[in-house]
């Protein structure tokens, strides 16, 4: 009972789908699908192609992730932060401090970020401990415990005097080192030195060439410290730095879908995280205002060179301080961290097919003549929702602590002390 067999003179259940229907439908249905995948399949081809090229040329990069921003750090820094005077545009700023000559005795602080790498960071820390010992560096080594912590050890140190300090981590931690620093109300700040233990490390790449244990005592000795930009974003009810990345639209899906990806290193784990994204991504409207700074490329704003106003929907705008983002994504090529301004990328909405094939582009910095992308150096920039939704944005490579309908961006110019090699 409940059951009928096939010899069963009584008929079956009807369906509440009609045969016609299901037809009907599969059919549709499969020919959407197999449009999508095929197009697609050409497009992702050259992607594919562009990426094992990239990955001959970056073999032997160790990346992985690291802890977010401290939500609350940001109530100092419009008070505290007094920013030099912007060098002129061109010019790389000359280091600022002589090592060898205000070099304490005091051991090398050190932060270290045990998370970083997906919790390789402590293994990559003791390696380079035991590498700074064997070389007579004595250090004194500092563990974040949670996102924020490396704010408050980076401000602790900076209003001790320490002269230098070394950072264990990726461009999260960085980035909360910074911030730390430049809230921190200090007289000096100390210089830093990055051993990169991330998924991107893209702030690295403006440090120097080369990575390994061996490179960070040799920056120790041979490097110059030079002053680095960084962006400041403020929004009602916050306000942070960020030493690399300000961005909205698909890269905050990015940052979303990465934990998927975790075991995949820097550059594959973004381009994954990219591709899945972006098949769920719905471009997000903007309306981008931009003051002063030069044309870096695409056409002449109608505006003129000092003002330039972006409206429509956006697959991806991010504002740089250096060229890359995700690991190797030549996104600012031009961009120089001593120059005293900001870039601005601006990828516009234009359909899965015209995103895909400009990808390959993006990763070799060749992007700029494209229909769809609005390049630009500045000094200020609104991004604001023309309806005033609130929209998320990603700092650094980590997601903001909260949406704004507006942010309020500008450069402060040479702020940040940093220890880089002396053939950068």
């Amino acid at each position: 009972m409940g059951f009928t067999s096939m010899d069963s003179p009584c008929p079956p259940r009807p369906s509440p789908y009609r045969p016609g229907r299901v037809t009907v439908r599969t059919k549709d249905a499969f020919r959407i699908r197999g449009r999508f995948i095929g197009v697609a399949l050409v497009a992702v081809i050259p992607v594919v192609i562009t990426f094992c090229l990239k990955m001959g040329e970056t073999t032997g990069n160790r990346k992985g992730q690291q802890n977010g921003p401290n939500a609350s750090h940001h109530r100092t820094l419009r008070d505290t932060l007094k920013p030099p005077e912007t060098p002129e545009r061109g010019t790389h700023a000359p280091a600022t401090l002589d090592l060898s000559s205000t070099m304490s005795t005091a051991p090398l602080r050190v932060i270290v970020n045990p998370a970083a790498s997906s919790g390789r960071g402590m293994k990559a820390a003791e390696a380079l401990l035991g590498e700074l010992d064997g070389q007579g560096w004595p250090c004194d080594a500092r563990y974040t415990e949670a996102p924020g912590h490396a704010s408050r050890l980076a401000a602790q140190a900076a209003l001790e005097g320490i002269d230098r300090m070394v950072v264990v981590g990726g461009d999260g931690t960085v980035h909360e080192v910074a911030g730390g620093l430049l809230g921190s109300g200090a007289d000096r700040m100390p210089a830093v030195a990055i051993s990169p233990v991330g998924t991107g490390n893209d702030f690295y790449r403006m440090v120097s060439p080369r990575r390994g244990v061996k490179e960070l005592p040799r920056l120790l000795q041979e490097g110059a410290v030079k002053r680095f930009d960084v962006g400041r974003v403020r929004w009602e009810g916050g306000e942070r730095v960020f030493v690399n990345l300000l961005g909205v639209g698909v890269d905050v899906e990015v940052l979303r879908c990465r934990t998927l990806y975790s075991r995949l290193p820097g550059l594959p784990q973004y381009l994954a995280s990219f591709l899945h994204a972006l098949a769920r991504f719905r471009p997000q409207a903007v309306h981008i205002e931009v003051r002063a700074g030069e044309p870096a490329a695409g056409p002449e704003p109608a505006a003129g060179p000092r003002e330039q106003h972006i409206r429509g929907r956006t697959t991806l705008s991010v504002i740089t301080v250096g060229p890359s983002i995700g690991g190797g994504f030549m996104i600012n090529p031009d961009a120089h961290a001593l120059d005293g301004q900001l870039d601005l990328c601006h990828v516009a909405a234009g359909g899965l097919v015209p995103i895909l094939r400009l990808v390959p582009k993006v990763m070799r910095g060749t992007h700029a003549g494209s229909p769809l992308v609005t390049m630009r150096r500045l000094e200020r920039a609104v991004i604001r929702d023309p309806g005033g939704e609130p929209m998320w944005f990603e700092l650094d490579g980590e997601l903001a602590p909260e949406p704004a309908p507006e942010l309020r961006v500008e450069v402060i110019p040479g702020a940040f002390p940093v220890l880089v090699s002396n053939d950068r």
